[in-house]
C-alpha cells in the first residue's frame, strides 16, 4: 500500500472509531442516596452541622437553634435556645454554624446572624458553648462590628478551614459597591481566629498599615 493509501486507511479507521464512541453513550450511573424528610416543624431550616458525639444542630432563620439527638428521622429534639436581637426579615435572620474542630476541649458552636444591635441592623459572628445537656451558652463574639445587614445578600456561612481558622462569607447587603472597597467587611470572605482575633497572616490591603479580617 502507498503512502496515499495508508492515510487514507488511518483516517477511515479514525473516523470510524469517533462514530463508534458517539453512537454510544455512558449511561448515568444510579444515584446512591435518596431523598427524605428527616424533622418536620421548622421554619426555614438554614444550616446543619453535627458534633462529634453524634447529635444534630439546626439553625432557624427566625433565630432559633435546634439540638437534635442525632441525624436519624425523628430523632429526639434534645434543646431549642432562641438567639436574642436576630431580625429575621427577608433572607436575613440565624443562618449558618460551624463546629469547632477541637470539640472534645474547645465544646464550641460559630453562628451568623442578622441582630438589630444599639438600633442598627448588623451582621455578627457569635461563639456558643454546647453544654451536655444541650443547653446554649453565649461565649463571645468572633466578628462583631462592621458587616451591614439588609432583606438580602447577607451571605453568613461559616466553617471552619484546616488551618482551624474561622472562614465567613459575607454578602454585600444589596450594596455592590461594598465589596469593592477594602474597608467594609460585606462583599467579601472573612478570616478570624476562633478566639475573634485577626490573624496576622491576613493580607494588608492599599491604603492600609495593618491586617484586617477581610481575606
Amino acid at each position: 500500500m502507498n503512502r496515499i493509501g495508508r492515510q487514507a486507511a488511518l483516517a477511515l479507521l479514525a473516523t470510524t472509531l469517533l462514530a463508534s464512541l458517539l453512537a454510544s453513550p455512558v449511561a448515568a450511573a444510579e444515584p446512591s442516596f435518596t431523598a427524605g424528610v428527616v424533622q418536620s416543624g421548622l421554619t426555614v431550616p438554614w444550616d446543619i452541622a453535627f458534633v462529634p458525639d453524634g447529635r444534630m444542630i439546626v439553625t432557624e432563620r427566625p433565630g432559633r437553634v435546634r439540638v437534635y439527638a442525632d441525624g436519624n428521622r425523628n430523632a429526639a429534639l434534645l434543646r431549642t435556645t432562641t438567639i436574642a436581637s436576630v431580625r429575621a426579615e427577608g433572607e436575613a435572620g440565624l443562618m449558618g454554624v460551624a463546629v469547632d474542630p477541637d470539640f472534645s476541649t474547645r465544646p464550641y458552636l460559630y453562628l451568623c446572624a442578622s441582630r438589630q444591635v444599639d438600633g442598627t441592623w448588623r451582621n455578627q459572628v457569635l461563639r456558643y458553648r454546647l453544654l451536655g445537656d444541650s443547653t446554649l451558652r453565649f461565649d463571645g463574639y468572633v466578628i462583631r462590628w462592621n458587616m451591614i445587614a439588609a432583606s438580602i445578600h447577607n451571605g453568613c456561612a461559616v466553617e471552619i478551614g484546616p488551618d482551624s481558622m474561622v472562614y465567613v462569607s459575607m454578602g454585600d447587603a444589596a450594596q455592590p459597591g461594598l465589596a469593592q472597597d477594602s474597608a467594609s467587611n460585606n462583599g467579601k470572605i472573612l478570616r478570624a481566629t476562633r478566639q475573634g482575633g485577626i490573624p496576622a497572616d491576613n493580607p494588608v490591603f492599599p491604603g492600609q498599615t495593618k491586617p484586617s479580617y477581610v481575606w
